[in-house]
């Protein structure tokens, strides 16, 4: 049931990634063609020419960017054979490196050695978490809080970005990238929940549950 189970997250993140590409690529790519075939059909004046330069070079800035974030996503080290809270401290480490932005780690208690689709599922949702910082939150420091206690393990993401206002939550809820990390949670019994105020950061919570004999 584990093995079918992580083929079938493997399953989604391929779908993900081939939604992402295609919503958000392949979208932008058709726009900078046909922004490139104004400019060729026009007779422009340089100034109006220097300004659809302008706009060409910052869509191709952001899809540069967002192809960055894709090929990150697909070169996260192996951390599989590490203990839990090490392999946190390697994707933490690994982020900062690649894109500057300071992160922290702090735990509590007895943290479990999580393995399996339990494992996999904090991974990716903290890496989204991480990357939603960077690309929307323009966030200065990313923070990474890990405890156990009798509810589970609790892992909290957060960052000093610009937050959302309530409207702005609802409508990033339904976003295919926090679907998926809701569908993760679930996919492992656990329980996913993000908090934002505007001008205040974004807080990511996730709390799994423990295996007996885990934990305190």
């Amino acid at each position: 049931v584990m093995g079918f189970r992580l083929m079938e997250l493997q399953h989604d993140e391929r779908a993900r990634i081939a939604t992402e590409l295609h919503d958000e690529l392949a979208q932008k790519l058709t726009l900078l063609r046909w922004k490139v075939g104004e400019v060729k059909g026009r007779s422009l004046s340089p100034e109006e020419l220097s300004a659809c330069c302008e706009d060409v070079t910052r869509m191709i800035d952001g899809l540069l960017e967002e192809v960055g974030e894709l090929v990150t996503r697909l070169r996260i080290p192996p951390l599989a054979e590490l203990p839990f809270v090490e392999a946190l401290k390697r994707h933490l480490r690994f982020f900062q490196d690649a894109f500057g932005l300071p992160c922290s780690l702090a735990t509590d208690g007895d943290i479990p050695d999580l393995q399996g689709a339990r494992r996999s599922a904090a991974f990716y949702i903290i890496q989204e978490a991480f990357l939603n910082a960077v690309r929307h939150a323009q966030a200065r420091e990313v923070r990474l809080s890990v405890k156990s206690g009798e509810r589970g393990v609790l892992i909290a993401i957060s960052d000093d970005g610009v937050g959302m206002t309530e409207g702005e939550l609802e409508r990033a809820m339904r976003s295919p990238g926090i679907q998926g990390m809701l569908s993760r949670a679930a996919g492992v019994g656990g329980r996913l929940s993000i908090e934002s105020e505007k001008g205040k950061g974004t807080q990511v919570t996730l709390i799994l549950p423990l295996e007996p004999g885990e934990g305190r």
